[in-house]
């Protein structure tokens, strides 16, 4: 995501000696515009086949499963009394199906939860920020207030859901929910004849990934995700625009989506709207598509070309994004969403400016290939697509004079439910990690560091990795106990043991 320090004494401009004792080599098609009448093939997008089978999510085959659900880059489990166990789940697959009543103004959701219990039973922890009408658990009702909210984090984040259902250990469960979007101000909006949607996920904000609208698991988690939407009532011709396949039951009103089985709760992305209200733009491996009620016209000519090098580029230097088979989705919607918002292949943004695009397109390899196992390694995607798309990052120093001081900041709170805590930290990962990798190429030579990242990217590209897997792979760099110090005093805090993510670069 686009950025949106805490102000301390000057104490760390012994750094400059650090930087100056490592400086030694040694160590070291223009688009053609689419009119706001024409038709637009828009790729990923297919025609349902009458005679195909029902696209239904389908229980998982327990014989195929894992005998316990993986969950070791999970939050640890948490007492909520001398008997009661609150533990993590590894989610198998959320099906989603939405009913959307022009008539009536309302959305209603069923959706289901297929979950495997871990080695540890206990009470079963996901997230969702709606509130529930009905729940069955393995096909018997529960009494909603079976649902709890608990926050375990060291710093308020809005918690999680804890269901009172004491699971046993290494078993399957189906959890169905039922319930009705609640008001979800600009990201949902009714007309008499329509009705435009926008999944508008933040990870600055607790509760704001998927789980803000639909039942879903932590960060650690990857899971298929089958998402149907039924728009019922007068409604004009709408259009669903999703980074994953779409189907169309009824054109116009029914879709599925099906999301692969590695989705995470920030990877998925969807926005429906009338499709009156769209202007497209298609291009080579791409797709724009920008509300017409914007204030300002969006300059395809030149945000065209601009993505196509930009994909080019990080392609050649970081190995091939995800699904690229599929257009990247850009849509532009400022009435929706401030700011910028990654995605997998897909990126929503409020401003037209080239450097945005560029940083949020970063993304893709550095947030949704190269993907966080937790929210507090969510700071390490955002450093390397600052420094990658930055050509003025500030240098240690001059932060420091201007008052910033030392001190760790990355998070080992393994509850964070945020990237970085923006009420107390500002945009450190923007400024403070960028600043930090300069310093670096300037002891090792900007091209060995670029070299090591690129490499590092493409062995680890479709897995999650942790903050321990980026500084093991920073101290490979010549002057480690340099890199060590930089790291320390400005990023990671030193803890033993180290946590690695699922990269066989950076095996447990």
């Amino acid at each position: 995501m686009s950025r949106s320090h805490r102000p301390t004494p000057l104490t760390c401009l012994a750094l400059a000696a650090f930087v100056a004792a490592c400086s030694d080599p040694v160590a070291g098609d223009a688009l053609d515009a689419v009119t706001a009448d024409a038709e637009v093939s828009i790729p990923g997008e297919l025609d349902a086949d009458p005679d195909a089978p029902d696209q239904d999510a389908q229980d998982p085959d327990p014989s195929d499963a894992p005998t316990c659900g993986a969950t070791r880059l999970a939050p640890p489990s948490v007492a909520l009394s001398a008997t009661d166990l609150a533990v993590p789940i590894d989610v198998l697959a959320l099906d989603a199906k939405v009913h959307l009543d022009l008539g009536t103004g309302t959305a209603s959701v069923v959706a289901t939860l297929t979950f495997r219990t871990s080695e540890e039973g206990g009470f079963p922890v996901f997230d969702l920020r709606q509130s529930v009408s009905s729940l069955t658990l393995d096909g018997e009702a529960l009494p909603v207030d079976a649902l709890e909210r608990h926050d375990f984090a060291l710093a308020p984040s809005g918690g999680v859901l804890v269901l009172r259902s004491a699971l046993a250990p290494c078993s399957l469960h189906h959890l169905v929910l039922a319930y009705t979007l609640g008001p979800a101000g600009p990201y949902l909006r009714w007309k008499p004849d329509a009705v435009t949607w926008s999944i508008g996920l933040s990870d600055v904000v607790p509760g704001m990934l998927l789980e803000r609208w639909f039942p879903a698991p932590l960060l650690h988690d990857t899971f298929a995700f089958h998402l149907s939407v039924d728009l019922a009532g007068p409604a004009t011709d709408h259009l669903l625009l999703a980074n994953a396949p779409v189907s169309h039951h009824t054109p116009g009103s029914h879709w599925e989506v099906a999301f692969p089985d590695d989705t995470d709760v920030m990877s998925s992305f969807f926005y429906l709207a009338p499709r009156r209200d769209m202007t497209l733009v298609e291009g080579p491996g791409f797709l724009f598509a920008a509300s017409r009620g914007l204030p300002t016209t969006i300059p395809f000519d030149l945000l065209g070309p601009a993505l196509v090098e930009t994909l080019a580029d990080f392609t050649r230097r970081f190995g091939p994004r995800p699904a690229p088979g599929l257009p990247f989705l850009v849509v532009f919607d400022l009435m929706t969403f401030t700011g910028g918002m990654e995605y997998r292949n897909a990126v929503q943004l409020s401003v037209k400016d080239r450097d945005t695009l560029r940083h949020e397109v970063a993304h893709t390899w550095f947030g949704r290939s190269l993907s966080p196992a937790r929210h507090l390694d969510g700071w390490v995607d955002e450093t390397l697509a600052t420094w990658t798309t930055t050509t003025n990052v500030l240098d240690l120093v001059a932060l420091a004079a201007r008052g910033e001081a030392s001190g760790p900041r990355a998070s080992l709170d393994p509850w964070l439910r945020a990237t970085y805590d923006r009420r107390t930290e500002g945009v450190w990962p923007y400024v403070i990690g960028p600043a930090v990798l300069d310093a670096i190429a300037t002891g090792v030579g900007r091209d060995l560091l670029t070299a090591t990242l690129e490499d590092w990217a493409r062995d680890c590209r479709g897995h999650h990795i942790t903050q321990d897997d980026f500084r093991e792979v920073l101290l490979t760099l010549p002057a480690p106990a340099f890199i060590d110090a930089l790291l320390s005093t400005w990023l990671i805090p030193p803890h033993e043991p180290p946590v690695h993510g699922t990269c066989p670069r950076h095996a447990p």
